[in-house]
């Protein structure tokens, strides 16, 4: 932003330089809009963008504007410049777009002016982010029914099982207990002998304010025993595992197959835990013996 800013002043004295700084920076000016616009709960998602101090080559008097933009935004626009653009960005070149298009909005910029936006990054280092429509429904980026749509192939009208059939009428059918929850503190020695004891190869866990931290799996618990990176007395929040799928009662079968590929279970209304055998259950008609 320096560089740019100091070159393009210096050959044009009107032009205006806005900086699209993100909630949870410090660089944005004044001040006091850093306070205004924290970053959301679990910190910036948004990555090679924004400080949490005052880098020395930065000179933010050549700035003649902020604006402060949040994740959500970022990845939306970022989605949106691939789909309707085809521009491969990541997260920061959809900060600076959203900045664009909002400044031009709240300014009321009209016609035969000149609006630059740099976008800073690629999609090379986030294949795995907000190109995923489940990425982005795990963060409250989409809902639950647009991450299921932007699967769906509009032009081939889909005969896949259970669209019919909601997780909820999974869940009553094959009875389901709910889910036992882990307290995080727990001792992994705790944790080893409850597995065991009942064949359950994963448990979801939550703090002590009650928030879903993740979940601890038999296979990662293996793992780190193994690798001697944790021990019997350490708490279970030492393995859990933060990347758990979430659904809801009503989502219907052929989107819980879709879900169940990419993860090996998932928790339903923060209450059930249903596993690609559960599944198999319904789809194989075995349900009644379940």
């Amino acid at each position: 932003m320096t560089g740019i800013s100091r070159k393009l002043k210096s050959m044009d004295k009107n032009i205006q330089i806005i900086a699209i700084d993100p909630c949870g920076s410090l660089l944005a000016q004044p001040e006091s809009m850093n306070d205004e616009f924290p970053p959301a709960e679990g910190g910036q998602q948004v990555e090679g963008i924004g400080y949490d101090f005052i880098p020395r080559v930065l000179d933010r008097t050549l700035t003649d504007g902020w604006l402060k933009c949040p994740d959500k935004e970022s990845y939306l626009w970022a989605r949106r410049l691939l789909k309707e653009e085809g521009l491969m960005c990541g997260g920061s070149s959809g900060s600076a777009f959203w900045g664009a298009v909002e400044w031009i909005k709240k300014h009321k910029i009209g016609k035969g002016k000149r609006c630059v936006v740099l976008l800073p990054d690629n999609i090379r280092n986030y294949m795995t982010k907000h190109l995923s429509n489940d990425w982005m429904y795990e963060r409250n980026y989409m809902t639950e029914e647009e991450c299921a749509n932007a699967a769906i192939n509009e032009y081939v009208p889909s005969t896949d099982y259970g669209q019919d059939i909601t997780v909820g009428d999974l869940v009553n059918t094959l009875k389901l207990s709910e889910a036992t929850f882990l307290d995080a503190d727990t001792p992994i020695s705790a944790v080893i002998e409850k597995m065991l004891s009942t064949g359950f190869a994963q448990y979801p866990v939550r703090d002590s304010n009650g928030k879903i931290t993740g979940v601890a799996q038999k296979t990662e618990l293996m793992k780190n025993l193994v690798k001697k990176r944790v021990n019997n007395d350490d708490p279970v929040s030492k393995i859990v595992q933060r990347e758990l799928r979430h659904v809801s009662l009503k989502t219907n079968l052929s989107e819980l197959g879709r879900v169940l590929v990419r993860n090996r279970f998932v928790l339903v209304d923060k209450k059930y835990m249903v596993t690609s055998s559960d599944l198999l259950k319904m789809v194989s008609g075995n349900a009644a013996s379940s």
